[in-house]
């Protein structure tokens, strides 16, 4: 695990600016976004503190959180390139990657409960589109899978871990749907009750 800029950060008006555009013009034409944020499926902490929109809320480790759990359940991480971004919707994996790192954060439900409120603005997909400061995640994950991940996050957490433990290759395929993890933990409904986005770009 390495830190490195984030692609997206926030200026003084708390608005949305390329890192790239922040450094010396003669810094910024040498530039090689490929180099500088490869697509290596490593987790990839940025440099400053992470926290909600123009906001100081402290959220406790969840992006990094999320990231690692992205990287455990063989998901991109991090962004690449020019904030290139994949999205795993209704890939049981995805919500994975949200439960674990809301579990592992402190009032991580609370914290997950928000950025999928804040973070999709109403829409399908969780894209942080209208964030100054974008966590560096590498999966705009769906809707329907982070309100799997909060159902997950009401049953007792050694409950979950024995379940996906029991056939981890299984929850970690790409092709197991969210939809085949909900029956398994009994929370059938719950953030599967709609059809994800069609769009499912993740290796």
């Amino acid at each position: 695990m390495t830190q490195r800029p984030a692609i997206i950060v926030s200026n003084g008006d708390c608005s949305p600016t390329a890192f790239a555009d922040g450094l010396p013009p003669g810094v910024a034409a040498r530039l090689a976004p490929t180099e500088l944020w490869p697509a290596d499926s490593q987790v990839h902490p940025p440099f400053d503190e992470e926290s909600f929109p123009c906001s100081e809320r402290d959220v406790h480790g969840f992006f990094l959180a999320v990231q690692t759990g992205a990287w455990t359940v063989g998901l991109p991480p991090a962004p690449h390139d020019v904030d290139e971004r994949c999205t795993a919707s209704g890939q049981a994996r995805a919500a994975i990657a949200l439960w674990a790192g809301a579990a592992a954060s402190p009032d991580g439900a609370r914290t997950l409960r928000d950025v999928t409120a804040e973070g999709s603005t109403g829409g399908a997909l969780i894209t942080f589109a209208e964030w100054d400061d974008p966590p560096m995640w590498g999966v705009d994950y769906a809707v329907t899978d982070a309100e799997l991940a909060l159902a997950m996050l009401e049953l007792p957490v050694a409950d979950v871990r024995a379940a996906l433990a029991r056939d981890w290759v299984r929850w970690t395929d790409p092709a197991t749907p969210t939809s085949t993890l909900a029956r398994e933990l009994g929370v059938e409904g719950r953030g599967t009750d709609a059809p994800p986005p069609a769009d499912t770009s993740c290796p």
